[in-house]
């Protein structure tokens, strides 16, 4: 991800993860989950790929700092296709 130091995104999702101390730390674990999500999801959909990569990488970036694995765009598809019974099952 170094190639994007400095990049408007990662400026923007410095700040918006980390922006406020005060905020419990289960609310700032729900804002990077989200956030690493909508980052998978453009990362792996956006039709721009200078824009998919960047994303991607974010993505990557967040799953390695939170010592997750990458879900396969594949499995993404799955999931999100997924019954609701069906995905609730598999948890």
């Amino acid at each position: 991800m170094d190639e994007h130091r400095g990049h408007p995104i990662e400026k923007c999702y410095g700040r918006w993860v980390y922006s406020d101390t005060r905020v419990p730390v289960e609310r700032q674990k729900n804002r990077v989950t989200h956030l690493m999500h909508a980052c998978q999801i453009i990362g792996y959909k956006h039709p721009d790929l200078t824009i998919a990569q960047c994303f991607e990488d974010c993505y990557n970036e967040f799953c390695r700092k939170t010592h997750v694995f990458p879900e396969s765009e594949g499995a993404l598809d799955n999931r999100l296709n997924a019954e609701e019974s069906v995905f609730k099952s598999q948890q």
